[in-house]
């Protein structure tokens, strides 16, 4: 979608003040750092109309607007000012970035490589690469993203969140020997990762080494004491060694501090089908079902149902 550099100037104020340009800049910026978003806003719009040769001013009408969740006139001043500044690299990642938290993972990609062509530094490659792999997987191109992320890891093995990423997408491509390998080097680089963690834990319930799954998450709620997702994946772990009371208080943490999670009922229904209390696991796997396990996980909870409710 384009827009035109005229289009964006009729966003903008068109009175002649007496301030010049730099001035309304330093005032927006105060205004900014006080919180008066709207009036940030109005006064680099005075700055943009007498000057568009300054990058900041851009910038800085873009924090306002974010600040005040504009987004779509956010989305205009980033695109108005590419016309102006075709190589600032900046301007296109924040422009992609906002794309892919709304869903526009193809427009994000271009953007993204459009930046990548731009980027000098490792810092900004790997920002980039990252980023494109996410825009990747949400387009379900998964080879596509462990390709950017090995690109991202070949510029810094060290970097905690590429390490945790690669780790993620590996089993989508048929590399699952390679997730823990990627998982654990993330752990060692991070310690505190609650993302590095939760992701060895689930990798080895997936395998079936419930026991060191449930040291990880174990290790979530250390941290992160309220975690409703940790309480649940340990409830599982603790479900399937036959711990029935530890994964009933495990899974009722879960749904007291996340009650809309549909994988919670799953589990507390196979809890009470393991302890014959039929009547309260079918009322789970109607509220499984209440609460959109189906459309997210598939036909688990009905065949269930099937066997157990009808």
């Amino acid at each position: 979608m384009r827009i035109s550099a005229t289009l964006l100037l009729a966003f903008l104020f068109a009175n002649a003040y007496a301030q010049s340009p730099a001035k309304l800049y330093m005032l927006a910026k105060r205004s900014l750092e006080k919180g008066d978003h709207v009036q940030a806003v109005q006064q680099i719009d005075q700055a943009i109309n007498q000057d568009q040769s300054q990058l900041d001013y851009f910038l800085l009408r873009i924090e306002a607007l974010t600040a005040l969740e504009e987004y779509q006139q956010v989305l205009v001043t980033y695109t108005g000012s590419l016309q102006f500044f075709p190589e600032a690299i900046e301007l296109y990642v924040g422009r992609g970035i906002l794309l892919l938290e709304f869903g526009e993972n193809q427009y994000a990609i271009t953007d993204f490589s459009n930046a990548l062509d731009l980027a000098i530094t490792k810092t900004d490659s790997l920002l980039v690469l990252n980023n494109r792999a996410a825009a990747k997987q949400g387009l379900r191109d998964f080879e596509g993203a462990y390709q950017d992320l090995v690109a991202a890891y070949q510029l810094d093995n060290t970097d905690a969140g590429v390490l945790i990423n690669l780790g993620a997408v590996s089993d989508e491509v048929g590399r699952g020997d390679e997730t823990l390998m990627y998982l654990l080097r993330a752990l060692e680089v991070d310690p505190g990762s609650v993302a590095a963690m939760g992701n060895i834990g689930f990798k080895y319930q997936e395998e079936g080494a419930y026991q060191e799954a449930i040291r990880y998450f174990e290790m979530i709620l250390e941290q992160s004491p309220e975690e409703p997702l940790a309480f649940s994946n340990l409830s599982y772990c603790q479900y399937k060694l036959g711990k029935l009371e530890e994964a009933m208080e495990s899974i009722q943490q879960s749904i007291l501090y996340y009650a809309e999670n549909a994988y919670a009922y799953r589990t507390r229904a196979l809890i009470y089908l393991a302890q014959d209390e039929t009547e309260n696991a079918c009322a789970d796997l109607e509220l499984a079902i209440t609460k959109g396990f189906t459309q997210q996980y598939g036909a688990e909870v009905t065949d269930l149902q099937k066997v157990h409710c009808e």
